[in-house]
């Protein structure tokens, strides 16, 4: 989120635009105050947005084309992590059970 707000941020003319209607001498009127919280907030959120959007498809390239390539099936490594069975054998070593 604060990657993608950082990258909003960065949009060239937006901080410009956006200090043209924040004068430092006097204070702003309600509505300028309310368009300018309106557009820092969104800001934030489509920060947020772009974050969880770049964690899917990064999920969804990891997953379905880069492990499928190094020849690892989601699958068969969840099967394979099954079948070895870790918390039996942790406990079986206090249980004596084989």
């Amino acid at each position: 989120m604060i990657g993608g707000a950082s990258l909003l941020r960065g949009i060239s003319g937006l901080p410009v635009l956006l200090l043209r209607f924040m004068p430092a001498s006097k204070a702003l009127p309600t509505f300028g105050r309310t368009w300018l919280a309106l557009a820092l907030t969104c800001q934030v959120f489509v920060g947020a947005f772009l974050g969880i959007a770049a964690q899917f498809f990064l999920a969804v390239g990891v997953i379905f084309y880069l492990l499928p390539w190094i020849g690892l099936e989601l699958l068969d490594t969840a099967r394979a992590v099954a079948e070895f069975d870790l918390p039996g054998r942790v406990l079986g070593v206090w249980w004596d059970n084989p």
